[in-house]
């Protein structure tokens, strides 16, 4: 119910936004200047996008090193699914997808699983807060005079930093937490506990000062960097004359940070509405805003659906051969 509720609320944000968007913004405009892209450039936009998959395969595999077994194929393919599932599935519903599908490929635990997933988003939430930082520092423009961009970089900072905190709290805490459960009464609910902690533990394990902690590091902050360069490209092919990087910092950070409120399905209406927001820091017209935002979120959109449906189709047709 309670994820229905979400979904429910994300569908009426995102239709507020589209709403907005229509009533404020000319979409003839808009489409004039999507017409003028080349058809190349959408391809390279996409193919550019579709390698941030490896780094963000790769940091999952170094996240979950106590499974050696399991292959780089099986991380990648259920990235794919579940940013696939993202575009169809309301309330970010693809991550839930993204953990079944990987559970039953990999038989990892389904709370592992998870658990890991949401480790990635914190790690992702303090890429994009140092690409926020690095924006504002290369602007030209004091765009922290603007009290919601100040009041984002805070928000970001308190919530992306305060769940590091936590993370490394329960790893360090980890004997202390599992002699505390051990020594209460065991009945269903503390060993229900008992088990929860030791699979979130085995997500974890990867928070220690060690080179492959170094790599997951310096794979998140690739991942976005990949990400990044497909709002700078962007801007670059539609000729709009604005600082790229500082710009496509900017653009990359607050529109991902916006697509965290509950929206439909592939955040629509929402995704353009944050790169309508972050282009006017610069003075860029809200239709250009627009055409931005539709660009990138197409270049995103499609590859990543078409593949992430092919994997579950190859997936749900291999099950019925093995069952028959």
């Amino acid at each position: 119910m309670k994820r229905l509720l979400f979904g429910v609320l994300g569908i009426l944000i995102s239709i507020f936004a589209i709403y907005y968007i229509s009533k404020n913004i000319s979409f003839v405009e808009s489409w004039e200047q999507i017409q003028k892209i080349a058809s190349g450039h959408i391809a390279i936009l996409m193919l550019i996008y579709l390698c941030s998959f490896v780094p963000r395969a790769y940091r999952w595999q170094l996240m979950l090193k106590n499974y050696p077994n399991v292959k780089f194929e099986a991380f990648l393919k259920a990235t794919l699914v579940g940013f696939a599932g993202n575009n169809f599935i309301p309330a970010r519903g693809g991550e839930l997808l993204r953990m079944e599908y990987f559970s039953r490929d990999t038989k990892i635990s389904r709370v592992t699983a998870l658990a890991s997933v949401l480790t990635e988003k914190i790690l992702d939430g303090l890429a994009l807060l140092l690409f926020l930082i690095l924006g504002v520092a290369l602007s030209p423009i004091d765009v922290l005079k603007l009290s919601w961009l100040k009041n984002l970089l805070i928000l970001a900072a308190a919530l992306f930093l305060g769940a590091l905190i936590a993370m490394l709290f329960l790893k360090m805490k980890h004997d202390f937490i599992s002699r505390l459960l051990k020594n209460r009464n065991h009945n269903r609910f503390i060993k229900f506990l008992e088990r929860l902690h030791d699979k979130i533990q085995s997500a974890l394990t990867f928070l220690k000062l060690s080179n492959s902690t170094i790599q997951i590091v310096g794979a998140s902050i690739l991942i976005w960097l990949i990400e990044a360069a497909v709002f700078i490209l962007a801007l670059q092919f539609l000729e709009i004359e604005i600082h790229p990087l500082a710009a496509g910092f900017l653009m990359l950070s607050i529109v991902n940070f916006g697509i965290l409120l509950p929206s439909s399905p592939a955040y629509l209406g929402v995704f353009q509405g944050m790169s309508i927001l972050a282009l006017t820091l610069f003075n860029i017209p809200q239709t250009t805003g627009l055409t931005v935002g539709v660009l990138v979120h197409f270049c995103q959109f499609v590859p990543v659906s078409l593949i992430g449906i092919l994997l579950v189709s190859l997936s749900i047709l291999n099950t019925k051969i093995k069952d028959f």
